[in-house]
C-alpha cells in the first residue's frame, strides 16, 4: 500500500486489465513499502501449494 517504487494504482490497473481479459486474478494489499512481509509470503505459499498439488 505504501510502496514508493511501484504505485498501488499500477497494480489496480493490471488487475482490472486481467479481469477485462476474462481472468480472475487474486488481489491482496499489504500495509508495507517496497518489501516483503510475512502475510504476503504466506499468501504466496498457499497459492503455490494449491497449484502444485502439495
Amino acid at each position: 500500500i505504501y510502496d514508493d517504487v511501484v504505485s498501488l494504482s499500477l497494480g489496480w490497473d493490471a488487475k482490472n486489465r486481467l479481469e477485462s481479459a476474462g481472468l480472475a486474478p487474486e488481489w491482496h494489499e499489504y500495509p508495507m513499502r517496497h518489501e516483503i512481509c510475512r502475510p504476503q509470503l504466506c499468501d504466496i505459499r498457499s497459492w503455490l501449494l494449491v497449484r502444485l498439488g502439495a
